[in-house]
């Protein structure tokens, strides 16, 4: 109360600092805003990046047999309405989705003799084709992008009661995946 003016700088002086210190937090938080937002879109290009490249990769397994033309895009379809009914969130279901439509990328490996054979398979032809699903999950087991996309290729051809391959696995051994692709297919 004695000195008016000289309390009355100290809060002016106060009070540009706190504005200042305000102005200062607000430009950091524009900048972290504008920093997340740009990793948000480098993400979601190299995700459409993937996934574009998973569709060739599916026109090439179309191209190299022809019972696959559209299999794998039916597999998925019904593999996503399966997951859609079981209230799967958004990301397993994506996953899923792309497990599904690479199910049968393993038939890349197999020859196309036994591939597009017209008739029936030898033991040894059909021992190899079954091999597909052991080469399509060490293919997408490289796809880090896509989780557990190898076990829909791996168990997509086991079957509950343990009679399928290629490890006769039965009932909840086969991952959950496995077993809505293979439903699905």
């Amino acid at each position: 109360s004695r000195f008016p003016v000289l309390y009355l700088c100290a809060l002016i002086i106060s009070f540009s600092a706190m504005l200042a210190r305000e102005k200062h937090r607000l430009a950091l938080d524009a900048y972290h805003n504008k920093l997340e937002n740009a990793v948000q879109e480098e993400h979601n290009k190299v995700r459409m990046i993937a996934f574009e490249t998973v569709g060739a990769i599916i026109a090439l397994v179309d191209a190299k047999d022809d019972y696959t033309d559209d299999h794998s895009r039916r597999v998925a379809h019904y593999s996503l309405v399966i997951a859609e009914e079981l209230g799967w969130d958004q990301k397993a279901s994506e996953d899923l989705y792309f497990s599904a439509l690479l199910h049968d990328i393993g038939k890349v490996g197999i020859q196309d003799s036994i591939l597009k054979k017209a008739g029936n398979l030898t033991d040894n032809e059909y021992a190899i084709m079954k091999m597909h699903t052991s080469i399509g999950a060490s293919i997408l087991k490289e796809m880090s992008f896509l989780e557990d996309a190898d076990e829909g290729a791996l168990y997509h051809h086991e079957k509950y009661d343990g009679t399928g391959y290629p490890s006769g696995k039965q009932g909840t051994d086969i991952s959950l995946f496995g077993r809505v692709c293979a439903v699905a297919d």
